[in-house]
């Protein structure tokens, strides 16, 4: 998967959604990693956003010692996922998984959940 390099580095990072939630993305290789999980995640769990070949771009629970985007996608359970390009600033619509907190195949459900990227 090739993947674009934003924000020129140097430890710049992005916020997902109300600065209140805290989740705070740092581009890692061919994946951002949060500073943390989500509320109900396992406490060794972060989020990890990737954007895959069909489009979306997915926000994945999984432990924070993976290494790889492979790592992630064989270990984290898809939560979130939208078309629209998740890291330009500004509002974005995203779809949720209602089977995330108990496994199975996902169920992506349109919620009208709309968070705002911002850069910092």
């Amino acid at each position: 998967m090739a993947m674009e390099v934003y924000g020129g580095g140097c430890g710049r990072g992005v916020r997902i959604g109300p600065e209140r939630h805290g989740y705070v993305y740092h581009q890692k290789g061919d994946m951002w990693k949060a500073v943390r999980g989500m509320d109900h995640a396992a406490a060794n769990e972060v989020l990890y956003m990737l954007k895959e070949s069909d489009g979306y771009w997915y926000a994945l629970n999984a432990s924070k010692e993976m290494k790889s985007v492979a790592d992630v996608k064989m270990g984290g359970v898809g939560v979130f996922r939208t078309r629209e390009d998740a890291l330009s600033g500004g509002w974005h619509t995203w779809e949720t998984n209602w089977n995330a907190s108990w496994g199975g195949r996902p169920d992506w459900r349109a919620t009208g959940l709309c968070c705002e990227t911002t850069w910092l």
